[in-house]
């Protein structure tokens, strides 16, 4: 990043510039992307056991609304999740 300093005449004076080496942050950011994408799999993985069980699964949060259904509980309501949830 720079830019040049000009004189009262129109003249380039000098150049400023100053630059960051942002490898470590490059590094960190493909770091944190694999775990993000891990934990997006494991998510996955847990959905499709918890969908593929044949019961009933839900939890409510403390006020008492549910705030997850499996599959077959959203079948047996014939309700969609957003409305389940309320």
């Amino acid at each position: 990043m720079g830019h040049p300093v000009v004189g009262s005449d129109g003249d380039v004076i000098e150049l400023i510039g100053t630059h960051v080496d942002v490898t470590e942050q490059h590094a960190a950011k493909e770091t944190l992307q694999k775990a993000f994408d891990e934990i997006k799999k494991s998510e996955d993985r847990l959905r499709l056991v918890i969908d593929t069980i044949p019961t009933l699964v839900w939890r409510a949060g403390p006020e008492g609304n549910p705030d997850f259904l499996n599959q077959p509980a959203l079948d047996y309501t014939g309700l969609p999740l957003d409305q389940a949830r309320g």
